[in-house]
């Protein structure tokens, strides 16, 4: 109880290594992920993923450049606070794969993904889901509604969050989601939430902080976590196919 956060080391271009151990852990293909927070053992922990994928495959969609996301702190999405933050990119992001990231042309549409950050660890999904089933959501946003200094920094955490998602579109994205009205990645916080007040998933609140050190709920739940890595190296034991 009452863990520190520690220095998991900077997000990363996924290596095909990572992917394959990141589709074990969520039990199906990954899709959009641009950057990696590894766990102490090097292994996936958070994904950071594109807003938008890619829906159909037409021939009359071509490839759309990556933002180069050089390095700079996830806190500040934009670059304003010039500081070197322990989770920031190494370096630009690689594209990603084709298809995931395209001019929006014609009739065809992407598919929203509001939810940016997403924990993949399974020791902390397993470890969360036991406060979520003991009622740590609700337990969380009676908190938020009675520590006003809390609330203002879970308020922070949402715009940072927004701006995040928003600095990932490419110009035809951002105009694509304009067009459709996308306001689950126009206008959202954490997690696709319009309402500010509510926490929703803790998994998706971990997620942030531990990408960036900012959401104050992922902190809590940090602390109230026993350990924020397994002690059993559990996706050494997919690699080893032990």
């Amino acid at each position: 109880m009452g863990l520190s956060r520690p220095n998991f080391g900077p997000m990363r271009p996924p290596a095909e290594e990572d992917l394959r151990v990141i589709a074990w852990q969520l039990g199906r293909s990954p899709r959009g992920v641009l950057a990696v927070k590894p766990c102490p053992y090097g292994f996936p922990q958070v994904i950071l993923n594109t807003p938008l994928l890619r829906l159909a495959s037409p021939a009359s969609l071509s490839g759309s450049p990556v933002r180069d996301l050089k390095i700079h702190d996830l806190s500040s999405p934009t670059g304003a606070s010039g500081s070197q933050g322990p989770s920031s990119f190494s370096g630009p992001l690689p594209p990603p794969p084709e298809g995931e990231r395209v001019r929006v042309r014609g009739k065809e549409t992407l598919e929203p993904m509001p939810t940016i950050f997403w924990l993949t660890c399974p020791f902390l999904v397993e470890e969360v889901s036991k406060l979520e089933s003991a009622g740590g959501v609700k337990r969380y946003e009676r908190l938020l509604e009675t520590d006003a200094g809390l609330f203002e920094e879970y308020l922070a955490a949402h715009r940072a969050y927004r701006e995040m998602r928003l600095s990932l579109l490419s110009p035809e994205e951002l105009e694509y989601a304009k067009g459709k009205g996308l306001r689950s990645i126009l206008d959202s916080g954490v997690a696709g939430l319009m309402n500010p007040k509510r926490v929703k998933c803790l998994h998706a609140q971990l997620a942030h902080f531990l990408a960036t050190d900012q959401n104050p709920v992922g902190r809590l739940v940090a602390q109230e976590l026993s350990a924020l890595a397994c002690p059993d190296q559990r996706c050494a034991l997919f690699i080893t196919g032990a």
